[in-house]
């Protein structure tokens, strides 16, 4: 499985474009999965409980004066606490107050107690939220093997603990170990309801979800048809609830270049599912753009224009979808744009020696989603990256923004392309012609 984890050089769609001038994106160089890095989860309430700020601190200050800094009963209010701070977002602080609770918890109960899985997962939550990776996943290893003294080794309320650990692991770019605790998160769900049981629908959509933001399309394709089965067999064969995963998986195919007819023919099936239950016109819109978008990727570029008018018109034509207009078709959308390759790092290289640097570009799109009148505007270091991303620009295909209903010419978008380079060894790339 190791290969599965190189770099595929593209990163395609779900660019957040702004059509405004002035507006800028950023894309990393090395390639990134749509969707980024680690997650955090929010649910920090503790046991159903939501305690505000103020609230809180009173509880801590009334548990100290009345037991002392060293007692259990200031475990709770600590819990407390920690979270409100968590939802805040003061993870740093909501993180000490955690490891509080589990210090009180370790000294007064021992290592092992039940009582250590709350304050344990909330410290991983919020160690995983501050990009402390490393803590977050000891303590969320720890959270996982106190579970399992507790509560049996395949208990089904370890997909939580699993999949945040998961992120530990992405954010210490140890994907192979991300993937192996997602894979355990469905196996606990086939083990516990079956493998053809439709309840573990959840767990195979989350490890699609999990696939797709790594950017491991062919895993994920299998996972989405596994999933389009489960809700065939329960729902049957045109049910509205299959054009989610119908769309996933075109979009799958999409993302990794790859025009193999089932992309298409999954579309199609959302559309016939569509035309039986036409009630949903924003749901219908967005599967008519997305094979508008499979059409303009793949060089059928006068497909793609019928259907993203027969969009348009499917929502100016309804008082309730008119809204989602400006959403789908006010900014030029990014659907393909290959990598540039960022320069060599020596592997010998220390951290300090490794510095991150920028391009920033100002262009427009064109009518037909090409990308022209690219413009310099500041790199740095100079001449390291700026002939290749240019290059790469002009390689790229949008959606072009869409006013009353026809394709429009949009300037002044901008893209910040960052990357690592080694201070030591910059090697300039020749200058764009």
């Amino acid at each position: 499985m190791a290969a599965a984890f190189a770099a595929s050089g593209l990163l395609l769609a779900a660019l957040p474009v702004e059509a405004q001038s002035g507006r800028e994106i950023s894309v990393p160089a090395q390639a990134a999965p749509p969707g980024g890095g680690p997650t955090l989860d929010p649910a920090f309430d503790i046991d159903g409980r939501v305690v505000s700020m103020d609230e809180a601190r009173l509880k801590v200050a009334a548990a100290e004066r009345e037991h002392g800094h060293d007692s259990l009963e200031l475990v709770e209010p600590l819990l407390d606490l920690a979270a409100a701070k968590a939802r805040a977002g003061d993870f740093v602080a909501a993180a000490g107050d955690f490891a509080e609770a589990v210090r009180l918890v370790e000294t007064l109960r021992g290592a092992m107690d039940r009582r250590l899985l709350e304050p344990l997962r909330g410290l991983g939550l919020s160690a995983n939220a501050a990009g402390e990776y490393a803590r977050g996943a000891e303590a969320l290893e720890r959270a996982l093997h106190v579970m399992r003294i507790h509560n049996g080794l395949y208990h089904i309320e370890q997909r939580e603990l699993l999949d945040a650990l998961s992120q530990s692991y992405i954010g210490l770019g140890r994907g192979e170990d991300a993937e192996f605790r997602q894979r355990a998160a469905l196996q606990l769900a086939e083990r516990e309801y079956g493998a053809d049981n439709f309840r573990i629908l959840p767990a195979v959509s989350a490890l699609a979800d999990w696939y797709h933001d790594q950017g491991f399309f062919p895993q994920e394709r299998l996972l989405l048809e596994r999933e389009i089965e489960l809700l065939e067999a329960a729902r049957g064969e045109s049910d509205p609830s299959l054009v989610g995963p119908l769309r996933a998986l075109a979009l799958s195919y999409r993302l990794a270049y790859d025009p193999l007819p089932e992309g298409e023919r999954a579309l199609k099936r959302a559309l016939e599912i569509h035309a039986l239950h036409p009630e949903d016109r924003g749901s219908h819109a967005e599967t008519l753009i997305a094979l508008g978008d499979w059409y303009l990727v793949f060089r059928e570029r006068m497909r793609a224009f019928d259907l993203y008018a027969e969009a348009y018109s499917l929502l100016a034509g309804d008082a309730v979808a008119a809204g989602r207009l400006d959403e789908l078709f006010g900014s030029p959308v990014p659907l393909f744009y290959l990598q540039p390759r960022p320069p060599e790092i020596d592997e010998n290289a220390l951290p300090e020696d490794v510095a991150q640097g920028f391009v920033l570009v100002e262009y427009a799109v064109s009518p037909i989603g090409r990308v022209v009148d690219i413009e310099l505007i500041e790199s740095d270091p100079p001449g390291v990256m700026d002939h290749r991303v240019v290059q790469a620009l002009r390689g790229a295909q949008y959606r072009p923004r869409i006013a009353g209903g026809e394709p429009v010419f949009t300037s002044g978008l901008r893209l910040r392309n960052t990357f690592a380079h080694n201070e030591q060894t910059v090697e300039v790339a020749p200058p764009d012609p």
